[in-house]
């Protein structure tokens, strides 16, 4: 198994972040056109990748500045495209949920709230098909350049 990049006494530091920073996107990349993994998991492996990416980007902000500052936004707001499609699947999860703890509802009321969130999560605006892999795609290439 091939060692991920990192701060190591053998590499340049300015290498080793650059490293990190191209591992992350490459991991981005590869959460949105995974195919073996549904839409609900490529949404969370790429907004938790995301979230990777900013913290990068802030510990390397007083070095690099407001272009750490502003790529950071730019991820913040890559990650909220999706959270349409997110916010459904969670309010399925949590469902589901409360089913298994008992929850004081018809199973008539459980199958309508369950219609009610599935089409609500159908209509969000945001969802991972090909279009916004495809923005996706670019914005990630534009930030690994």
């Amino acid at each position: 198994m091939q060692d991920r990049p990192a701060l190591r006494p053998s590499v340049a530091v300015g290498e080793a972040l650059r490293g990190v920073a191209r591992d992350i996107l490459a991991e981005a990349r590869a959460a949105i056109e995974d195919p073996a993994k549904s839409d609900a998991e490529r949404v969370h492996d790429f907004r938790r990748t995301m979230k990777r990416w900013r913290g990068l980007l802030r510990l390397l902000e007083p070095f690099v500045g407001q272009e750490a500052r502003r790529l950071r936004d730019e991820a913040r707001d890559l990650a909220r495209m999706l959270s349409g499609a997110r916010d459904g699947q969670s309010a399925l999860d949590a469902l589901a949920d409360l089913e298994k703890h008992g929850l004081a509802l018809s199973a008539r009321s459980i199958t309508g709230l369950r219609q009610q969130i599935e089409a609500i999560k159908q209509t969000a605006e945001t969802t991972l098909n090909a279009d916004m892999r495809l923005r996706l795609g670019r914005a990630l290439d534009q930030r690994a350049a």
